[in-house]
């Protein structure tokens, strides 16, 4: 039946109903006549009251969250359940009870028209929030400038490189890397590890991913080279830059990698970055074997007599030993700032296959070959054989310059000095075992040519024979607690004489000397002393 015929059957059975009733048909005819009209007008109008005052205040609704939004960056990260706010300059933590809070008193503060809807707005705009993911986030050039000002040049030598660098990590934040892998330097490592565990705890990716310090037979066409400064070895270079920026670095390097598309597509953009980077992935081991050949070593006439020693059968001028061989190959890496890429006996085989029949393999040396790079480090591997000795003296130690000097005064007039880092690369390589402490100390080891306990111990000697007015008391055999050497037989008794005024003296003994000993060393020659 239609609305308006029931409505009239309706009608018509309640007139029915109350014919013989007149105080009923009278109230019937009373309310259907003249009180219905206006009630349904009244609702009407309230009903139309309510509309319009419900789409206020969604209309309110959403230009608040809109502009809350749109004045106040807010991130999430679904895999951590984590909030994050952006200021423009740099993105903080922020947990979601913060964001509620803020959200509630900026209604209350600007909008009182929405307090009745405050519950509504709120899961309005953190369901909005939680959409907009923090690795889609578009950081302000403010923030990318820091970031960049910041990785070069402590870390990268170049903004290209850094830019490198980023793409690559953020290509490892949105799992674009594929099976590319990424070598740097293991100087680098502690820098990376920090890296990834921060990007872990707060959105639960890592950047570091695709990055390797070491071969294992990885297929070239897959590699690719960053380029670090040494300087990232140091946790006072890198720890500064994690700590105010690394939320800001992984956000950056989402965006790059959004920006560019890939590590590779950057690269496109800079031909001198791209030659380096992809050097392994236009090589084989062949080729990279090839210009080890063509630049470090130099092939003369094959002949095959070997030189007689006292001992038997030697390496002569005209040949190189498999381990010198080894070491060269190691400093055509390293400059070329090249990971080693390849294993000892692939190495040795491709150099047999490409220097055709020059290797002999009873003495394991390669004949006929020599490089011009080579006696420099057999120079100084024969001052090291010549003047080092092992010790198991806690005293007994080196400082790295202090050994290039040495070896300057041993090669004689005319010799070219070594730097420390060349040192270090060829006591590590030859001499394995040496103990090393923080690139700067040779320990337990002494050289025939200065003994640094020895020049302390005659400077202390000519010390206590002293009688001159500056010094006119004997060197004691005891340091008291306070550092003070104390004598009770001095010629002054009711003197001291301090550890700066013994090696003042020393200093001034061995006045011209080149080596002199640090006051570091002097102090732990007499503690050790007086502790006999």
């Amino acid at each position: 039946m239609e609305p308006i015929q029931l409505a009239k059957k309706t009608i018509e059975d309640l007139y029915a109903k109350y014919a013989d009733n007149p105080y009923m048909f009278a109230k019937t005819h009373n309310y259907v006549c003249f009180q219905l009209p206006t009630i349904l007008e009244n609702i009407q109008k309230t009903h139309v009251e309510r509309q319009n005052r419900n789409d206020q205040l969604v209309s309110e609704q959403d230009s608040f969250i809109h502009t809350f939004l749109n004045s106040n960056q807010y991130f999430y990260a679904p895999t951590t359940e984590r909030f994050f706010h952006y200021d423009g300059v740099q993105y903080r933590v922020f947990t979601e009870d913060a964001i509620l809070h803020h959200v509630l008193t900026t209604i209350t503060r600007e909008r009182n028209q929405l307090m009745c809807r405050k519950p509504q707005t709120k899961v309005y705009i953190m369901k909005r929030i939680k959409e907009n993911l923090l690795l889609k986030t578009i950081p302000e050039s403010a923030t990318i400038q820091a970031v960049l000002e910041a990785l070069v040049p402590a870390v990268f030598a170049k903004k290209p490189e850094a830019k490198y660098f980023l793409t690559v990590a953020g290509d490892n934040l949105l799992k674009k890397v594929g099976d590319q892998i990424h070598f740097v330097s293991a100087k680098a490592k502690p820098f990376l590890k920090e890296l990834a565990t921060i990007s872990q705890l707060l959105i639960g990716q890592n950047p570091a991913a695709s990055f390797k310090h070491k071969y294992y037979e990885h297929e070239y066409q897959d590699c690719r080279l960053v380029k670090v400064q040494d300087a990232v070895a140091q946790e006072h270079v890198w720890k500064p830059i994690i700590q105010t920026y690394g939320l800001d670095l992984l956000c950056v390097a989402a965006h790059y990698s959004h920006r560019y598309e890939s590590g590779d597509a950057f690269l496109q953009n800079d031909d001198s970055l791209a030659e380096y980077v992809l050097y392994l992935s236009k090589n084989t081991q062949k080729t990279l074997v090839g210009q080890f050949v063509d630049e470090y070593l130099q092939l003369l006439r094959k002949d095959r007599a070997p030189s007689l020693g006292e001992d038997g059968p030697s390496q002569s001028s005209k040949s190189i030993s498999w381990t010198n061989m080894q070491y060269l190959w190691r400093q055509f890496l390293q400059s070329k700032h090249l990971p080693n890429v390849m294993f000892q006996n692939t190495l040795k085989t491709n150099l047999i296959d490409h220097l055709d029949d020059r290797y002999d393999v009873g003495q394991d040396i390669f004949l006929d070959i020599t490089s011009k790079y080579l006696p420099a480090v057999q120079r100084f591997v024969s001052f090291w054989e010549s003047t080092m000795v092992a010790t198991i003296d806690t005293l007994a130690e080196y400082e790295v310059d202090e050994i290039s000097t040495l070896y300057k005064q041993w090669c004689g007039p005319g010799a070219v000095s070594m730097n420390d880092t060349k040192i270090l690369d060829l006591i590590r390589f030859y001499y394995p075992n040496v103990e090393i402490d923080g690139d700067k100390y040779i320990l337990n080891m002494r050289c025939r040519l200065w003994d640094k306990s020895l020049d302390i111990q005659v400077s202390l000697d000519a010390l206590r024979e002293s009688n001159t007015p500056a010094l006119s008391l004997i060197i004691p055999d005891t340091i008291d607690e306070f550092g003070t050497i104390a004598e009770p037989q001095a010629v002054e008794p009711n003197k001291k004489i301090t550890v700066y005024d013994a090696y003042a003296f020393y200093r001034k003994f061995y006045e011209g000397k080149k080596l002199l000993v640090s006051k570091v060393y002097f102090e732990r020659y007499l503690q050790d002393l007086s502790s006999v």
